[in-house]
């Protein structure tokens, strides 16, 4: 007997029907700028839009379901310095969204237009204590090649 492997939509269903009228726009969104999707990472009901940041590091915009059945959105950019050990953070943390495919579309663009307008060291948070831990697990060249994962966006 042949076991089907689960996919995302067969684990989480409950979300897929939350993200369902927004899905299709979210997915021309991210082909149209060449972005990573992630949904549901560490299992929360969020789908996330990654990219390699033109200036250095990783930049995502996270689209959130509230407990109130409403959407959430927040746009991120981190650097990570390995031979200090820290991490930069610029955010702007949940904004709410109509869950409509045309509001979702307009919204998405603007937080990708923001966060490319953000400046380079302009960070909101640095958190250091990070280098133990890195250095421990990568050495500078793996971990310079985590950011290879993400696109750059178009």
């Amino acid at each position: 007997m042949f076991f089907k492997k689960k996919t995302v939509e067969d684990i989480y269903p409950e979300y897929e029907l939350f993200f369902a009228p927004i899905a299709n726009a979210i997915v021309s969104f991210v082909k149209k700028h060449r972005l990573k999707l992630e949904k549901y990472e560490k299992e929360s009901p969020a789908w996330g839009l990654s990219f390699r940041h033109p200036l250095k590091g990783i930049a995502s915009i996270g689209l959130y379901r509230e407990e109130d059945q409403t959407l959430s959105i927040s746009k991120i950019w981190t650097y990570d310095d390995y031979d200090k050990g820290s991490r930069s953070l610029k955010y702007k943390i949940k904004e709410k969204l109509a869950r409509d495919p045309h509001s979702i579309t307009v919204e998405l663009e603007n937080a990708f237009q923001d966060i490319l307008s953000w400046k380079f060291g302009d960070w909101d948070t640095v958190n250091a204590g990070l280098l133990e831990n890195w250095h421990k697990n990568w050495t500078k060249s793996q971990f310079n090649n985590l950011e290879k994962e993400y696109p750059f966006p178009k």
